[in-house]
């Protein structure tokens, strides 16, 4: 919130004065300032950083676009600076979530249902995506049963939400993709357009990365979200101009995972010497998923490892081709607050 300077000729303690007051409110509401106590810091810091890597990558790929995971409070107006909700929905194409209907439990197999109460919440803050034309996909986690699978589909359909069922929580199969309903006999432009999505991360299920690259390119899905690695190694610009063509002909998007909220130590960017002592802009370990270590996302030492140079995270998927990009961990201010 920036603080206006008035130009009237006072008296000079009421200047001085107001010249203290207004550097107070600065200090207070501004969240570019560098004070982690001010209202919404850590909301803020997230908001600029994606809205920094979509002006980055639009003036590289005018076409290109973000999907964020979670972290819906940011779409929230009374949750948020002012002007920060609307500067977010500026910046994204869509906004994902996980468990609209079902969630994973590792002593069930998957397949908790969801609560009416989160439910509601979901409900609740999609509706701003809704309401400025912003879609919403949600991952379910299924488990082993496929007829959750498919009422996740049919439940989601009801509230505008496109759904990729998930047998597994590490997103390493399609078992459950063709519960869908597909979108035949026509291009899939943007975001808008795509009525079903395929959200496979982890390809160590494959034997080779041609039957990685099968199995997706046989995918009927308008969507694709994987990642920028197979084998520690990039796809290139014509396996990605192979995966955007559906087996009917007509373009599908495809877009690139990328965690923007924790630094992963199986990335090319890890350094060793981290492993013995952890950067001051990296917090700790994620006791939950082995081998990510959430950071302070605002550090220009991790902004620089994501993008702004050709070694970059985000350029090396601008260079592969990819549609966009879909942003997670984009609720990592939660560690802060």
């Amino acid at each position: 919130m920036q603080c206006n300077m008035r130009k009237k000729i006072l008296a000079c303690a009421v200047v001085f004065a107001l010249m203290i007051a207004s550097f107070t409110n600065c200090k207070a509401n501004d969240p570019k300032e560098d004070d982690e106590s001010a209202p919404y810091f850590y909301r803020a810091k997230m908001i600029d950083f994606i809205s920094d890597l979509s002006s980055y990558a639009r003036s590289k790929n005018s076409n290109f676009a973000l999907i964020t995971n979670n972290g819906l409070d940011l779409y929230q107006k009374d949750q948020v600076p002012d002007g920060y909700a609307q500067r977010l929905l500026d910046a994204v194409g869509g906004a994902l979530i996980e468990g609209a209907q079902y969630n994973w439990d590792d002593n069930h197999d998957g397949g908790v249902a969801t609560s009416k109460k989160t439910k509601k919440y979901i409900a609740d803050d999609t509706a701003v995506l809704h309401a400025n034309n912003k879609p919403v996909f949600s991952a379910d986690y299924c488990g082993k049963d496929p007829q959750k699978a498919a009422t996740a589909v049919k439940e989601n359909a009801k509230n505008n939400i496109a759904t990729f069922p998930a047998r597994y929580k590490e997103l390493t199969s399609l078992e459950y993709v063709n519960l869908e309903k597909f979108t035949k006999n026509r291009d899939i432009n943007t975001l808008n357009d795509v009525q079903t999505f395929a959200f496979l991360l982890n390809p160590d299920k494959f034997a080779n990365k041609a039957d990685y690259l099968n199995a997706l390119k046989n995918s009927p899905t308008d969507l694709l979200i994987i990642d920028l690695y197979y084998d520690d190694k990039p796809l290139t610009p014509e396996d990605l101009s192979s995966l955007k063509i559906k087996a009917d002909g007509h373009k599908r998007l495809v877009y690139s995972y990328m965690s923007i909220g924790e630094a992963e130590n199986y990335r090319y960017y890890w350094q060793k010497s981290w492993s013995k002592k952890l950067p001051d802009w990296i917090i700790g370990k994620n006791d939950e998923w082995e081998g990510d270590y959430p950071v302070k996302y605002w550090a220009k030492e991790w902004q620089k490892i994501i993008y702004g140079t050709p070694d970059a995270y985000l350029d090396k998927i601008l260079t592969a081709g990819f549609d966009g990009a879909f942003l997670d961990i984009v609720d990592g201010y939660e560690n802060f607050e």
